[in-house]
């Protein structure tokens, strides 16, 4: 039996879901790590210093988590029932327009710095 699979939904209409997709498992796993750091993050913080907490690529945790934008809510199945471990917002995400590190006036090319913290800060 293949373990439960998380699934983010974007869009339902009376209660029935209509736009939705899985998770993979490495996926899964990374974004469950991430929902168990994201009430620390109350400020915003560096993808790349929460990519060092989680222990993997800045790049990789990127993906998961412009995956995560937009999303209503993130469910698994359990017990032939759907669980809803995560409302909207889950991330809220900044771009900056510049990269404000960069001191240097030969490297315009670094990307801008993408700063995430907890969608729901009391």
């Amino acid at each position: 039996m293949a373990a439960p699979k998380l699934r983010l939904v974007f869009y339902e209409d009376k209660k029935e879901v209509k736009s939705y997709f899985y998770l993979e498992r490495n996926e899964g796993l990374r974004v469950i790590e991430l929902l168990k750091i994201l009430p620390e993050l109350k400020q915003w913080t560096p993808l790349s210093k929460t990519a060092e907490k989680l222990n993997v690529s800045p790049l990789v945790l990127q993906w998961t988590i412009l995956k995560l934008a937009g999303a209503k809510h993130i469910d698994i199945k359990v017990d032939d029932k759907r669980k809803i471990i995560a409302k909207a917002p889950i991330i809220l995400i900044r771009k900056e327009k510049y990269n404000t590190r960069n001191n240097l006036s030969r490297y315009k090319f670094l990307r801008p710095t993408i700063y995430i913290r907890c969608g729901r800060v009391s």
